[in-house]
């Protein structure tokens, strides 16, 4: 099993190291290959240096930039169009919004051993 886990991020340099390092760590004790692709979706505070700097501990991370907001929308899609877990099985996907990555993680356990593929999308409520 290849499993992709996608984060689609927006104004997030404050916790987008820490979402990194715990999904990083949760996913490397796991028996399959995975791949974790941060989607930063514009850089207007300074996220996409925290997360290149937190990837670079972490072979298995991408971080991919859209260089202006696109929206949550077009950034998952984004992240499943580049992730090689993903591809060809969209439709087999469970597809779960946390609003952390620790959430994320949760989900992953109850659900990974379920499916071949599984997208996780992080999300925080704005309000």
């Amino acid at each position: 099993m290849r499993l992709s886990l996608i984060i689609a991020a927006f104004n997030e340099r404050e916790r987008i190291a820490t979402t990194i390092a715990h999904a990083c760590e949760y996913l490397s004790a796991q028996p399959y290959e995975w791949e974790l692709l941060v989607v930063i979706d514009g850089d207007g505070d300074g996220a996409v240096t925290e997360g290149r700097s937190a990837a670079r501990g972490c072979a298995n991370v991408r971080v991919l930039v859209n260089h202006v907001n696109r929206g949550k929308g077009y950034s998952v899609r984004r992240g499943i169009a580049d992730a090689e877990g993903v591809a060809d099985a969209v439709d087999r996907a469970v597809r779960a919004v946390a609003s952390s990555a620790i959430d994320s993680v949760s989900m992953l356990k109850s659900c990974s051993s379920l499916v071949k593929d599984v997208l996780a999308v992080r999300w925080r409520h704005r309000g």
